[in-house]
């Protein structure tokens, strides 16, 4: 299986450091497209 997120280390409550999955510009994107909403008709333009 393909994701299109990424794994970023941030700091946590605790301090520690831990993988976060996260997305670029085009992820967050595809992620928009795939809502069906009215309302998020200004993003995808």
């Amino acid at each position: 299986m393909v994701s299109i997120t990424n794994q970023l280390k941030m700091k946590a409550k605790d301090g520690k450091l831990r993988e976060t999955d996260t997305l670029d510009t085009k992820g967050i994107l595809i992620l928009i497209e795939s809502v069906p909403s009215p309302k998020d008709e200004p993003f995808k333009l």
